[in-house]
């Protein structure tokens, strides 16, 4: 992302991103976020579960930097969390293997986020060396003595991590009781 922190979610649109095809209320359906062309907007796109189990995606350039299992809102319901605690825990799981740098600053500012949402427990960190990145290293709160998990810090700056952090939880809704 070209500077974290300006950036936005798009909402989630009632159609499957593959057939434009309803999505109906409580339907199960897989959400992908996409960084837009100009660095500013992650775009999220729906597609209907049916659509995803057999393969079908989204007709759009690049990899997506998240996704995750959901169920479409109502369009009138009150505004909720975009995606619940234990979609953001599998969203941050399913970022473990991330590589490219925009996947890394998204990880990275949920586990910050997850961590303030008590729902990660920071065991320490290691600073970055000459020769690897510093990592922060966490472990689920509900696993008492399980293992922990080490996240690539992206070597942003307290000022962006600060920023960034605070419109994500904004825009996903995050600190909404789920």
């Amino acid at each position: 992302m070209s500077s974290a922190s300006s950036y936005s979610v798009t909402s989630p649109k009632p159609t499957c991103a593959v057939t434009g095809a309803l999505i109906e209320p409580g339907g199960p359906c897989v959400s992908l976020l996409y960084e837009s062309a100009d660095g500013e907007t992650l775009e999220r796109l729906d597609v209907a579960m049916p659509v995803w189990e057999r393969g079908d995606r989204p007709a759009r350039q690049g990899k997506p930097i998240a996704h995750w299992r959901t169920t479409m809102r109502e369009s009138d319901a009150p505004k909720r969390a975009l995606i619940g605690d234990d979609e953001v825990l599998d969203l941050f799981e399913q970022l473990e293997d991330a590589d490219g740098n925009d996947q890394l600053a998204f990880r990275y500012l949920l586990c910050l986020i997850l961590i303030r949402k008590k729902l990660l427990v920071w065991e320490g960190a290691r600073p970055a060396t000459a020769d690897e990145a510093g990592v922060v290293i966490v472990r689920r709160r509900r696993d008492k003595e399980g293992p922990t998990t080490e996240v690539i810090d992206p070597g942003l700056d307290n000022e962006s991590i600060e920023a960034a952090t605070l419109q994500l939880s904004a825009v996903m809704n995050l600190d909404a009781d789920s």
